[in-house]
């Protein structure tokens, strides 16, 4: 017998998957904003991580506990970001666009 996978409507899932609120609100932060700007080592740069530590509802993770040691963060330094960014790249949700080099 194969087993059944039962969702139910009355379950928030939003509510409770960190990373599923995560990789729904980076999703409409991309679109806003025509996509989020990488460094070259293809980390996502400070101002999504910034808007992230605002904005994300990580247990403890917030805004407040982040910023007490730096005043800039990196990628790394909010740790359900690295995930969160394998994630979305290996279900093809965004994909790493080079633009091309505008000489002067």
């Amino acid at each position: 017998m194969t087993p059944n996978l039962k969702l139910y409507s009355s379950v928030n899932v939003l509510q409770h998957s960190p990373l599923i609120r995560g990789i729904s609100k980076t999703l409409a932060y991309a679109d806003d904003q025509g996509g989020i700007g990488l460094t070259e080592s293809y980390a996502m740069k400070r101002k999504f991580v910034h808007w992230a530590a605002d904005n994300f509802e990580f247990p403890e993770y917030t805004s407040k506990e982040l910023f007490l040691t730096n005043k800039a963060l990196n990628e790394y330094m909010m740790h359900p970001l690295v995930p969160l960014h394998d994630l979305i790249l290996y279900l093809k949700l965004m994909r790493r666009h080079l633009l091309p080099q505008i000489a002067n």
